[in-house]
């Protein structure tokens, strides 16, 4: 118990001063230059450890973590089986979000289109793979009204984190996608234009280890 105490207490520490650093004025721009890993007390926390410092948990399966910090919002997702844990903080002032899974930034492969951002809406759809919503495409059937940094048009960043790889998929000129969802069919992986459209046709079939 004593050892579990100390543990928790090192993360209320830790936790503490990184969303100090995070958190304050002008972190959205410091952190688009520069997103240092998680202190390691961070990194290697568990659900229990996370909810001693007021992450507030659903019941869902996996189980999904949230917690207001002032700025933005603090998300928390926990792979299937436990291996491995994304953090994601989404700040206000700009409308984009960040990300690491096992304390490791999540960053955007070379070659994306300029502009393009991570969301804060994620799903596990394996042990091993997140689907992370991305924004911020220049499409042309975005609705010119919204402008907001993320838009109105979606499309998905896939991160497998055994390999520490990521794919992004983005939807093509003629395409809609106001809020794809991906979801796991074997040894491939499906991408959905619209999360309350189940039953429509996939708009990618991935394959995927």
């Amino acid at each position: 118990m004593h050892d579990d105490d100390d543990t928790i207490g090192a993360m209320r520490h830790a936790f503490a001063a990184w969303l100090e650093v995070v958190t304050a004025a002008g972190a959205s721009a410091r952190l688009r230059q520069q997103q240092a890993p998680l202190p390691a007390p961070v990194a290697n926390a568990s659900r229990e450890h996370f909810a001693a410092v007021g992450v507030k948990y659903t019941d869902t399966v996996p189980p999904h973590g949230r917690k207001y910090v002032g700025t933005g919002d603090l998300h928390v997702e926990h792979a299937p089986g436990g291996a491995h844990v994304a953090v994601g903080l989404a700040l206000y002032e700009d409308d984009v979000a960040f990300w690491w899974i096992d304390g490791q930034p999540v960053v955007l492969p070379p070659g994306q289109p300029a502009g393009l951002q991570l969301d804060s809406i994620a799903q596990w759809l394996d042990a091993h793979t997140l689907a992370i919503q991305v924004g911020g495409l220049d499409h042309p059937l975005a609705d010119p009204r919204v402008h907001t940094a993320l838009g109105d048009m979606r499309g998905l960043l896939l991160h497998d984190a055994a390999r520490s790889q990521s794919t992004v998929v983005l939807p093509a000129p003629d395409e809609r996608w106001g809020d794809p969802v991906a979801k796991r069919q074997g040894r491939s992986v499906a991408i959905f234009a619209e999360r309350d459209q189940p039953s429509a046709a996939p708009a990618r079939v991935l394959v995927w280890p």
